[in-house]
């Protein structure tokens, strides 16, 4: 569903109050986000005094993301409120989303405010860390070439081992 820049007025806003569905759609580009389940939303579109495009939107929805820890699937529920600047190029002064089309579909800009509110390492509760240990180093730009080295020289001497 589309809505667009040009039919928002300071007196006409765009509101859309209802379920999004997600169910066809390849969500490869947005890892660790596999598949959104429910995605309830409230979302407004409207200009201010200054002829500023802005937006409101509230969404709920259970989401599907691979766990950082062992990559299964979990589910997620997220909770989001937010106003944003609908922008037109990345010259505009503001802090938003950039549509330079007037046609702004909803369910990519609903997608991208969810992919936004995702953790940089989601992982279920229950998930252990990774065991410590034998076979974990820490790598920084002083010993960088000395682990490398320290790989090399394992990796030849399971070689010749076998």
């Amino acid at each position: 569903m589309n809505f667009y820049k040009s039919l928002i007025t300071p007196f006409k806003n765009f509101e859309y109050k209802g379920n999004l569905d997600y169910s066809g759609f390849s969500f490869e580009k947005y890892y660790p986000l596999l598949g959104i389940k429910t995605c309830e939303v409230d979302f407004e579109a409207y200009r201010e005094e200054d002829e500023t495009l802005m937006a409101y939107a509230y969404i709920k929805a259970t989401l599907l993301i691979a766990d950082s820890r062992d990559l299964t699937p979990f589910e997620y529920p997220l909770e989001i409120e937010t106003d944003f600047q609908i922008l037109n190029s990345i010259e505009e002064e503001g802090e938003g989303y950039i549509y330079k089309e007037n046609a702004i579909p909803l369910e990519e800009l609903i997608l991208l405010i969810v992919k936004g509110e995702i953790p940089i390492s989601p992982h279920k509760e229950e998930t252990p860390l990774p065991e410590s240990g034998e076979g974990y180093s820490f790598v920084d730009e002083d010993n960088q070439s000395d682990d490398k080295e320290r790989v090399i020289f394992e990796e030849e001497r399971k070689e010749e081992e076998s």
